[in-house]
C-alpha cells in the first residue's frame, strides 16, 4: 500500500531521455482550454455586456460552463506544466553536469521576446511575457528542498488569495478597479479600433494600451494573479522532481487522493468565485471570502491534471496520438490561435467581433483547436518540432539547429 505523502511522494524514474507523451497530451488539453477562454475573451472583454444582453439558453449554458469549470483552470494547467518542463530540463542538466542558468536565462528572454511580439502584434491578452519574466525567478528555487518547494508554492497559490479575502473583509469593502469610468471610456474607444481600423500602429497601439490598462486598473488582481503563476511553476517543479507524472502506476494512490479531494473542493469553490460574474454582488464578509475563493481555480486545475493523468495512463493511448503532437507545438500553436482569433474578429479580418453568440464562439474555439490538431500531425511529420519551437532554440542556442526529420527512425527532440 503507498503510503507516501505530498511532502514524501515516492520518487519515479527521473525523465532524462525522450520526451514523455502523458506530458504533451496534458499540455495540449491545457491548450485547448487556454484557445477558448482567449477566443472567447477576445470578445468579453470588450462586450460582455451585449453578448449576454441576447443570450439564449445555449449561450447561457455554455457561459456558465465556460465559467464554472474553464475559466482560470486551464491557465493554471498550463502554467503548472510549464513548472513541470523547467524541473525536466534542470534534471537533464544535473544529470549531464551541464551549466544551467546562462542557457536557461536566454530561453526565457527568447520567449519574453516572443510574448512581447504576440502582445503587440497579434493578441492583447499574452501570457508569454509573464511567463517569462517569472519563469526566470526559478533558478532560486532549485536548491529548496521537496518540502520547502512544495509548502512555498501551496502558499503562493492558495494562500495569497485567502490574504486578499482576509483584507478585503478587515478593510470592509472590496478592493475594486481603480476607476470604472475610466474602464468604460478606454473599452469604448479599443472597440472602436478593433472593429474598425486596419491593421496598423492603430491596433499596436490598442494592443499596447490594453496592456497597460490591464495592469494599472486592476494591480491587485493582476498581482495575486502573477503570484499563483509562480506557485504553479513551483508546484510543477515539484512533481518533476517527485517523477509523479512520469511513473503514474506508482503514485497512483496519490492522484487518486488529490483527484478526489481537489475536484470537489476545487468545483465548489470555483462555483462560489464565478458568482460575482453571473450577477451576485455580496456585501461584506461574504464579498471577501468570494475573493478568496480564487484559490479554488487552482484547485481544480490540479484535480483535473490528476484525473486525466489516471485516465491516459490507463486507457488513453488513442487520446494521445492524437493529441500530443499539439502538446510538443504548444507555443507554435498558442500564438497561431491568437492570430486567427484576431483575423476572425478584427475589422482588418473578417470582422465578426460582437457578432457571434457565446455558443458560436465556443465552437469557434474546438474549430480552431482542430485545426491546428491536424497541422500539428501534418508538420510533424516532416520536421523535428514546431516553427516557433525550432526558431526557440536557434536563438537559444545561439546557433543552427536540423529541423527536417531524416529518413531513419529518430527520437524526438526534448524539450530546452
Amino acid at each position: 500500500m503507498d503510503k507516501s505523502t505530498l511532502f514524501d511522494a515516492p520518487a519515479g524514474p527521473l525523465p532524462l531521455s525522450g520526451r514523455v507523451q502523458l506530458i504533451d497530451t496534458l499540455r495540449a488539453m491545457a491548450l485547448f482550454g487556454v484557445i477558448l477562454m482567449n477566443i472567447v475573451s477576445m470578445v468579453m472583454f470588450f462586450q460582455a455586456d451585449a453578448i449576454m444582453a441576447r443570450a439564449g439558453i445555449a449561450d447561457m449554458i455554455t457561459g456558465v460552463t465556460d465559467l464554472v469549470f474553464l475559466q482560470g483552470k486551464a491557465r493554471a494547467c498550463f502554467a503548472f506544466l510549464f513548472g513541470v518542463g523547467f524541473g525536466v530540463m534542470l534534471l537533464r542538466a544535473q544529470a549531464a553536469g551541464r551549466a544551467f542558468n546562462g542557457l536557461y536565462w536566454r530561453r526565457m528572454g527568447v520567449l519574453f521576446v516572443f510574448g512581447a511580439i504576440n502582445q503587440l502584434f497579434l493578441f492583447w491578452g499574452d501570457i508569454l511575457m509573464i511567463y517569462a519574466l517569472v519563469g526566470a525567478t526559478l533558478p532560486a528555487f532549485r536548491h529548496f528542498s521537496n518540502q520547502a518547494l512544495l509548502c512555498t508554492a501551496l502558499v503562493l497559490v492558495l494562500g495569497i488569495p485567502v490574504l486578499q479575502g482576509l483584507w478585503e473583509i478587515s478593510l470592509g469593502t472590496p478592493v475594486p478597479p481603480i476607476s470604472d469610468a475610466e474602464t468604460e471610456v478606454w473599452t469604448a474607444s479599443a472597440t472602436q479600433v478593433f472593429h474598425h481600423a486596419p491593421y496598423g500602429l492603430q491596433i499596436v497601439q490598442a494592443n499596447l494600451q490594453t496592456l497597460v490598462h490591464r495592469w494599472g486598473n486592476d494591480p491587485v488582481h493582476m498581482g495575486v494573479y502573477v503570484t499563483g503563476v509562480l506557485g504553479l511553476f513551483l508546484l510543477g517543479m515539484w512533481v518533476a522532481r517527485r517523477g509523479i507524472l512520469f511513473d503514474v502506476p506508482a503514485h497512483r494512490p496519490l492522484l487518486r487522493r488529490v483527484a478526489w479531494v481537489a475536484l470537489p473542493v476545487g468545483f465548489l469553490l470555483s462555483l462560489l468565485n464565478a458568482s460575482i460574474n453571473l450577477g451576485w454582488q455580496p456585501a461584506q464578509p461574504m464579498a471577501g471570502v468570494v475573493t478568496a475563493s480564487y484559490a479554488g481555480l487552482a484547485v481544480m486545475s490540479m484535480g483535473y491534471v490528476a484525473l486525466f493523468a489516471l485516465l491516459l495512463d490507463r486507457r488513453g493511448q488513442g487520446v494521445k496520438r492524437v493529441l500530443a503532437p499539439v502538446g510538443r507545438m504548444a507555443l507554435t500553436n498558442y500564438l497561431a490561435s491568437g492570430a486567427i482569433g484576431a483575423l476572425v474578429y478584427h475589422g482588418y479580418g473578417l470582422g465578426l467581433m460582437g457578432k457571434l453568440s457565446m455558443a458560436q464562439m465556443n465552437l469557434l474555439a474546438l474549430a480552431v483547436f482542430a485545426l491546428l490538431v491536424v497541422f500539428s500531425h501534418a508538420w510533424l511529420r516532416f520536421f523535428r518540432q514546431g516553427p516557433l519551437e525550432w526558431l526557440w532554440r536557434v536563438c537559444t542556442y545561439g546557433k543552427w539547429q536540423p529541423l527536417r526529420r531524416s529518413r531513419t527512425v529518430e527520437p524526438v527532440p526534448a524539450p530546452g
